[in-house]
């Protein structure tokens, strides 16, 4: 269905058999038309086009997966088409993304041509690039392109050797024959027999004279700076030997799409792809010295080839230059085209890689990686197996404690291994008893450790205890999946150049919690492939093999003794919480170590809470502190990741394309505004506009007492906001002086800024619409857009739903209604001259004009004036104002928060229902909400901290001061015939409790009373309860002496959405009229 204003359009498929057929459409009210009926008989391209689309929007959260779909849909092709279909639906979601980065990041010759000419101008030596070209049976306007593309390089200093591979088809010599007439450094050796790839390579290779030696495919394209940008590297690395670029596929059509852009050499990563494949440039001494390309090989000639190579060289002499120098034709039976269209090639790749293990001593299997065409080597383990120490820091949670034992214990086939736990100040007696209990096991050690917590000295403390040659660092919280997973990562960790070695590890919805680490990632470092699906082999399929990372994260790391020790273990002044296993992965990188994840020891991760909320003012500036310290020391680490991809974004949900305007400092779009205690929505305001274009956020703070301004410091730490705090002075209404505020700090960072209240959300009202690009190509004498409103109501929820903002209210007013005429403002910041006289409008300097989001001049209401527009533009997007929310939310925060007119003024009753409009439901689109979705998990690992550098307290949109309602009977007393209950109850997110069951002795008290009583004691110790969190209830009609006795038990129990939600669980020990003692549940 497809949905848009008050219109729905229905698309279903019907099968073949079918030759009659029955519509109707049954409604409750008489508000629905029926436009037209259309049939179509899908045919041949167009039932081939209907069932790709089909499966496209079925797996929307797993991309890479498509190929292997289509597949199925061959038997409907013809002559090319399955070619062209994969060239349309490959990666659809991001081919209009990277046509705009090739516009604004790729070679352009108008604009570059200057520039590298002179550049090569400067080199004092130039080599000779030898391009080898096989060819058989090319077709001829194909093997024409190749050419032209040799041609048209910008350096000169090249030849092309032709190799013909005794082709059958006329044109190719002739073809061949004239481009050597047209220019003399292309020379051809024409072959008597076919003698497949490796003899014609071998062929073109012995017609080359150059130093140098580059590699292309007679079908595929060089870029016009390709060998220039090669001639640049070699002149600024002498000592270079191997050279290798990014590269993309080119359709039949001409049109490029699916960039991959690599990681600087990884030889794990290598071993397990021949990912450096298209451009690769190699000495030809190092050819002529491995002898050549190896018959018997083909398919995986140059994987071959290379794994000889790199034999003989220095790893550091491999260089990548990360630019797209080479275009890889996606043609019927190619393997651009999809991984298996050459299975032999697959297989002559296991024996290249056989052999490469056994020439270089290690004792190795090689197997493919289930359901992708990638290899997994499997290293023996040494004999004596090292005997390992797994390290598990705890506090009480015995729950997950117990689980994390227990799974390794029962699933670990690995017997060399002793499990150390560290006791950091557990005080619940079931913690106590479980240590006793396990204490008889052979391989348990505990370990106590008092005092403050030190993740770091924690672990180096355990580390002097420990006796395994191998240490594990883990956390309390992982439960293991597969039996081998600490043989798979000992495996790793045995071998004399690798360091630390980290696992996958999942949240227990099976979506990916680590899949390596990613220096300055959303900060100073986050997770790679964070929430994708477990079966998602992630960008290229680095989610699916072994490689290497600059850093893994210790929620379960491994890492010999001798390394830990060299390295002084964790740094327990600098980083005693945060980021102290992603600079102990540094410090291990740089003494020469490689460190390396592998997805083949997986476990469960559940981002341990038994630490709790760190959110007081001095972890809050320990944490800051801890972020400066890896920015200062490791800041050029942080901002080039050796295994990350320059020209993909650190912002996001990651592998997703850099653009210029955020390499270089300046977002093209951010949100600004001024917040008050926004802490159960302020993620998804920022996580909805971050995942829908705008880069940057500047807020200000107005005395939030929530935790607002706690979340917006961290964020701020890891520069993905920048926010001031505001306080209100005297009377003066805060927020027209915030703005200009924040436009006097920030303007100057980011082209556009949009002007909106934390209860607005931009919203495109096409599926996948680039906001981004919309603003991009505005004409430069545009200095302002102006966004009306579509008012939403409650949705009729009373209480505060447990959704997102935009899942949970999605019934808004009718279109026509006055208050979709008022508008906000994104407005150029060049523009800017000064703020209006209300939030909704800016003066802008001479020469620019203002516009609605479809172009037009901007027309002020008639009657109501400025800031309200003459008509309600909602097209390409508009801002979905969720003004008043569900009555609970309304009455906790909205009532009292005052406007930007009029300082603390109450909105009261009234004002809920006048802005309470539920008459149209529309639904937002999904693949916002899973953008949305993954963007606020980004953001909520940022805000806290784990026992690492990770921790989510923000859950199903609430912010959240515990998994369980909070709560305390205090008093019990008798007053006449009645009992009287006095106590207090906050829910996770802050609000009070609004209504009880009550249970004596199991069975519900079905007369009562509840008054609610003001706690600011109780609120001076959680700032974000409510103010009326607690209560008296009243049990009328117990007859006194026998209705409540010492030992019975008092039960409150809350209903919620998702069921009954224990509040407060006691026994009656010290008698009626004094408090009671607890039950600890």
């Amino acid at each position: 269905m497809f949905s848009y204003e008050n219109k729905n359009k229905i698309t279903f498929f019907i099968p073949d058999n079918y030759n009659k057929i029955s519509i109707w459409i049954k409604c409750k009210s008489n508000e629905i038309n029926c436009s037209h009926i259309r049939l179509i008989h899908l045919r041949g391209i167009r039932k081939l086009y209907w069932l790709v689309d089909l499966t496209i929007r079925q797996m929307k959260e797993d991309p890479k997966l498509l190929l292997y779909r289509f597949k199925q849909y061959r038997n409907f092709s013809k002559g090319n088409m399955f070619t062209r279909l994969s060239e349309r639906f490959a990666n659809k979601e991001d081919n209009s993304n990277y046509e705009a980065w090739i516009k604004a990041n790729d070679y352009n010759e108008s604009r570059d041509l200057k520039n590298l000419r002179e550049r090569i101008g400067r080199v004092d030596t130039r080599p000779r690039i030898s391009v080898l070209m096989p060819v058989f049976n090319t077709p001829e306007s194909l093997l024409d392109k190749a050419i032209e593309s040799v041609v048209a390089q910008v350096y000169p200093e090249w030849e092309l050797c032709i190799a013909d591979d005794a082709s059958t088809e006329a044109h190719v010599r002739r073809r061949i024959a004239e481009w050597c007439d047209r220019d003399p450094r292309i020379k051809v050796i024409h072959r008597d027999v076919n003698g497949h790839i490796c003899h014609a390579t071998n062929s073109a290779f012995s017609i080359s004279g150059g130093a140098w030696i580059a590699l292309l495919d007679h079908d595929d394209v060089l870029a016009p700076n390709a060998l220039a940008e090669v001639a640049l590297a070699i002149a600024d690395n002498p000592d270079a030997n191997l050279i290798y670029s990014d590269e993309d596929k080119i359709g039949v059509t001409g049109r490029r799409y699916q960039p991959y852009f690599k990681p600087d050499f990884s030889p794990e990563l290598f071993r397990s792809m021949n990912y450096l494949n298209h451009l690769t440039v190699l000495r030809a001494d190092l050819i002529r010295t491995v002898g050549g390309w190896r018959p018997g090989y083909e398919g995986s000639q140059d994987y071959d080839l290379l794994l000889r190579v790199i034999e003989r060289i220095d790893f550091r002499t491999i260089l990548h230059i990360p630019k797209i120098l080479y275009h890889w034709r996606a043609v019927e039976g190619s393997t651009a085209l999809a991984y298996d269209e050459k299975s032999y090639a697959f297989k002559a790749g296991i024996r290249a890689l056989e052999d490469h293990l056994q020439r270089t001593s290690r004792r190795a299997r090689v197997s493919k990686v289930p359901r992708f065409p990638f290899y997994r080597i499997r290293h023996e383990i040494e004999s004596p197996p090292p005997f390992v120490s797994l390290i598990i820091p705890t506090r009480d949670r015995v729950d997950l404690l117990s689980a994390a034992v227990g799974s390794i214990l029962k699933k670990t086939e690995y017997p060399h291994y002793e499990i150390i736990i560290v006791d950091n100040g557990s005080e619940q007696q079931e913690t106590f008893q479980y240590f006793k209990n396990i204490s008889n096991i052979n391989n348990i050690k505990i370990l106590s450790y008092p005092g403050e917590f030190n993740y770091s000295k924690i672990n180096n403390h355990a580390v002097e205890h420990a006796r395994g040659d191998i240490i594990g660092l883990i956390n309390n919280d992982i439960e293991v999946i597969n039996s081998d997973w600490l043989s798979e990562l000992v495996s790793w960790a045995q071998q004399d150049e690798i360091g630390c070695v980290g696992a996958k590890l999942y949240y227990k919805n099976n979506r990916i919690q680590h899949a390596g680490v990613i220096l300055g990632f959303n900060g100073v470092a986050s997770h790679a492939h964070l929430n994708a699906l477990r079966e998602n082999p992630g960008y290229f399929g680095r989610a699916v093999v072994v490689q290497n990372y600059s850093a893994v994260t210790a929620a379960c790391l491994l890492v010999r003794k001798s390394i830990y020790r060299e390295m002084n273990g964790l740094n327990e002044k600098d980083l005693k919480v945060a980021f102290n296993d992603v600079d102990f992965c540094i410090r291990v990188q740089n003494a020469g170590y490689r460190n390396v994840w592998t997805p083949f020891a997986e476990l469960y991760h559940h981002e341990s809470p038994s630490r709790g909320l760190d959110a007081s003012p001095e972890n809050i500036e320990r944490f800051k502190s801890e972020v400066r310290y890896m920015v200062q020391k490791w800041g050029e680490y942080l901002t080039s990741d050796p295994y990350y991809s320059p020209n993909l974004s650190l912002r996001g949900e990651g592998f997703s394309y850099s653009w210029p305007e955020v390499d270089r400092g300046v977002p093209l779009l951010a949100i600004a505004g001024i917040v008050k205690n926004e802490a159960p929505y302020i993620l998804e305001w920022i996580a909805h506009h971050r995942s829908i274009g705008f880069g940057a956020a500047f807020i200000a703070d107005n005395d939030s007492t929530d935790g607002t301004k706690e979340i917006l410091g961290k964020l701020s730490s890891a520069g993905i906001v920048d926010f001031i705090s505001f306080p209100t002075v005297g009377t003066k209404p805060p927020q027209l002086s915030a703005y200009e505020e924040l436009l006097e700090k920030y303007s100057k960072k980011v082209n556009w800024i949009a002007f909106i209240d934390a209860d607005e959300f931009i919203m495109p009202s096409m599926e996948g619409f680039d906001i981004e690009n919309y603003f991009r190509e505005l004409p430069d004498d545009v200095g302002a857009v102006v966004l009306n409103w579509a008012i939403y109501g409650s949705s009729f929820h009373e209480d505060a739903p447990k959704g997102r903002v935009a899942e949970s209210f999605t019934r808004r007013a009718d279109k026509s209604d006055i208050s979709n005429h008022h508008y906000k403002t994104v407005i150029r910041s060049a523009a800017y001259e000064r703020v209006g006289g209300n939030p909704h409008q800016f003066v802008l300097k001479p020469g620019y004009r203002t516009i609605t989001v479809n172009g037009e001049a901007v027309v002020d209401h008639p009657v109501r004036g400025g800031g309200l527009s003459h008509a309600v533009q909602w097209h390409p997007m508009r801002i979905n104002h969720y003004v008043v929310k569900s009555f609970a939310e309304f009455m906790a925060r909205k009532k009292s928060r005052g406007s930007a007119s009029i300082y603390e003024k109450d909105k009261d009753r009234s004002y809920f229902t006048f802005h309470d409009k539920n008459e149209i439901e529309e639904i937002p689109f999904e693949s916002l909400m899973l953008d949305v979705n993954k963007e606020i998990v980004e953001l909520s690992n940022i805000c806290g901290e784990n026992i690492n550098h990770s921790l989510t307290d923000y859950k199903g949109g609430e912010w959240r001061i515990s998994d369980k309602y909070i709560s305390d009977i205090e008093v019990v007393n008798y007053e006449g015939e009645n009992i009287l209950i006095e106590g207090w109850a906050i829910s996770p997110c802050g609000l009070g409790v609004r209504q009880f069951d009550v249970l004596i002795n199991g069975i519900k008290f079905k007369d009562y009373k509840i008054e609610r009583v003001e706690r600011p004691d109780i609120q001076a110790i959680y700032p974000y309860a409510s103010s009326t969190c607690g209560f008296k209830i009243l049990l009328e009609g117990v007859e006194s002496g026998g209705g409540i006795q010492d030992g019975d038990r008092i039960e409150l129990l809350c209903f919620d959405k998702t069921g009954p939600a224990k509040l407060a669980d006691h026994v009656i020990r010290a008698g009626l009229g004094s408090p009671v003692t607890p039950v600890n549940d």
